[in-house]
């Protein structure tokens, strides 16, 4: 009995395995996506010194750098 369920669990790695192959696509066969988009909110803009972690003077800044990015 345990030698049965030995072989059967080796089949079923081997099957696993063999499947995982067969199903992984090297990243040159993709193609460019048609529609690429990028998302940017609650921009928190003020004349205002840091507060935290905020940094309320760069937002516009920041918001150019991430337009360029997304360019």
């Amino acid at each position: 009995m345990m030698e049965k369920l030995g072989i059967f669990c080796l089949c079923i790695a081997i099957m696993g395995v063999t499947m995982m192959k067969s199903t992984m696509i090297p990243a040159q066969q993709f193609e460019e996506p048609e529609l690429v988009f990028g998302v940017v909110a609650d921009i928190q803009y003020c004349d205002s010194d840091p507060h935290g972690e905020r940094y309320f003077r760069q937002s516009l800044e920041k918001l150019s750098e991430a337009v360029a990015c997304f360019q």
